[in-house]
């Protein structure tokens, strides 16, 4: 199965999105938006939407913001 199949099974499935952490794990991948963009390509920009998340750590002492993005597939 290859990757772009991978992730729009993964895609569809998913009921509270798919973030980019999973991505990178389950495609074995160091660039998922690559991927989101050949599936946008094939299917359609509205298809697939994205939002923005973070969260602020504590890493040695210093405040750290991780951001990453969740994706969605919406059906008609």
């Amino acid at each position: 199965m290859s990757k772009e199949t991978k992730l729009e099974k993964m895609l569809r499935n998913a009921t509270n999105g798919v973030t980019s952490w999973d991505i990178i794990q389950e495609c074995r991948t160091t660039c998922p938006q690559k991927l989101i963009e050949s599936l946008r390509k094939k299917y359609g920009y509205d298809r697939i939407t994205d939002k923005w998340e973070k969260r602020i750590e504590v890493i040695d002492g210093t405040k750290t913001v991780i951001n990453w993005k969740r994706y969605y597939w919406w059906e008609d």
